[in-house]
């Protein structure tokens, strides 16, 4: 769907679309937050893969040092989990689980780099992804499926390892906001419903922990469908290109305070 957009000429005043008042997909709006990212020290450092305080690092020490796995692969998911405060340590040994997964998966970096290549699906249940979508108990006597961390640390591993930028990273901010951006990009028909995409299997206590995992596994799957389908028609109907990195960002930036 074609969008009207209100420009302005100030570089530091964000377009936004005519409907609905939105921050709109432009690619000045994507040139000036990545420019915003690049000063956040936080992103700084975990995108440098010189730094070694970096999940970067870990990831491309991986490619030439495979005796260091098990310890790289733990100092990634530390990393990926304090960065994006994925709260894998609300989980009992969350971190723990997750290295155990991983590594249980995917016992080398060769095992890894072709893992995080399969993209989820509605019929595939033997993907890492979906394996990292486990239910686990947290310190609160409830449970967790960490979509969060399991997205991300798939997102890291596929950009640093195999330099790919195509698999979207679950955000509950940015999902309270696609059905808005599905509204405003795909088609007017589609109802806004800002919980559409929000991961909440701890609500559904009519669900089992294999249940909780599938719910998870399939409201990723939603919400990675509707991001491609928003950057498919805006590429199509507008012209205009932005990545899911800068997708993420655009929505992320522009409405964690709302």
């Amino acid at each position: 769907m074609k969008v009207d957009i209100i420009e302005t000429k100030n570089p530091y005043v964000l377009d936004r679309t005519k409907y609905k008042n939105e921050v709109a997909l432009t690619r000045k709006n994507a040139d000036f937050i990545e420019a915003v990212v690049g000063l956040d020290s936080n992103y700084r450092v975990d995108g440098n893969t010189s730094n070694e305080e970096s999940a970067a690092y870990c990831f491309e020490r991986m490619k030439k040092h495979s005796e260091e796995y098990d310890k790289l692969l733990e100092l990634s998911i530390e990393r990926i989990d304090r960065t994006n405060s994925t709260h894998l340590e609300s989980t009992i040994d969350g971190r723990k689980r997750m290295f155990e997964i991983i590594k249980h998966n995917c016992p080398t970096p060769k095992d890894l780099k072709r893992a995080v290549c399969i993209n989820p699906s509605k019929t595939d249940y033997d993907n890492l992804f979906y394996k990292l979508c486990v239910t686990m108990d947290n310190h609160k006597g409830d449970k967790a499926n960490n979509l969060s961390f399991a997205s991300k640390f798939i997102s890291y591993a596929r950009k640093f390892l195999i330099d790919d930028t195509s698999f979207s990273k679950y955000d509950s901010v940015v999902s309270r906001k696609l059905s808005v951006y599905e509204n405003i990009y795909v088609d007017r028909s589609i109802k806004i419903v800002n919980s559409k995409f929000l991961n909440k299997p701890s609500k559904r206590r009519d669900l089992n922990d294999l249940e909780k995992q599938n719910y998870t596994y399939h409201k990723y799957i939603e919400y990675a469908e509707a991001i491609d389908s928003i950057l498919t028609c805006l590429k199509k109907d507008n012209g205009i290109i932005i990545d899911k990195e800068e997708f993420d960002h655009i929505i992320w930036y522009s409405s964690k305070g709302e």
